[in-house]
């Protein structure tokens, strides 16, 4: 379940035209002991601070970023599946991984290591990602509807409720 909360599948591509797996959780400081936990129980990753932008409060991060942790990840979720939107992320990100491990590292006599795949999979995680506007109905109680939807969704955690009526008065 912490992954599906606030888990992040990233594939990052560096200067050089190289990618790497990563993943990460951050959560507000004062919820740290959850991410020590979680590192204490997997024996994987490095935990950090994060300061808050904007205003906000700082936070605290968990990410696992090295090959040997990122493999021990990827098997702990084939043997316990992500059930909710994130298993698309995941999906791409294990097959990222894969290729990161399994690749023979480029060198002078034969050139860089082909990136081809690992660039695809990235596109993929991030298309998945993106958000497109719904046009406005024309309506004006359901576009506002619409504007204070948003907002709880917003600011409602992962796994949270809102309990709503509309009545015809």
């Amino acid at each position: 379940g912490f992954i599906d909360g606030e888990g992040c599948f990233t594939i990052k591509r560096h200067t050089r035209g190289t990618y790497t797996p990563s993943f990460r959780i951050k959560l507000r400081a004062d919820d740290g002991g959850i991410l020590q936990g979680i590192q204490r129980t997997l024996g994987i990753g490095t935990l950090g601070k994060a300061d808050g932008k904007d205003g906000t409060e700082p936070q605290a991060l968990w990410t696992v970023s090295d090959k040997a942790g990122c493999q021990r990840l990827v098997d702990l979720l084939d043997k316990y599946p992500l059930r909710a939107k994130k298993r698309n992320d995941y999906l791409h990100w294990r097959e990222a991984v894969i290729e990161w491990t399994e690749r023979p590292r480029g060198n002078r006599w034969d050139g860089p290591a082909d990136q081809t795949r690992v660039k695809a999979l990235r596109e993929g995680l991030m298309s998945g990602r993106r958000y497109t506007e719904v046009p406005w109905s024309g309506h004006e109680y359901q576009d506002w509807c619409r504007l204070w939807a948003e907002q709880c969704l917003r600011v409602l955690k992962p796994g949270g409720h809102l309990l709503s009526f509309g009545g015809t008065r």
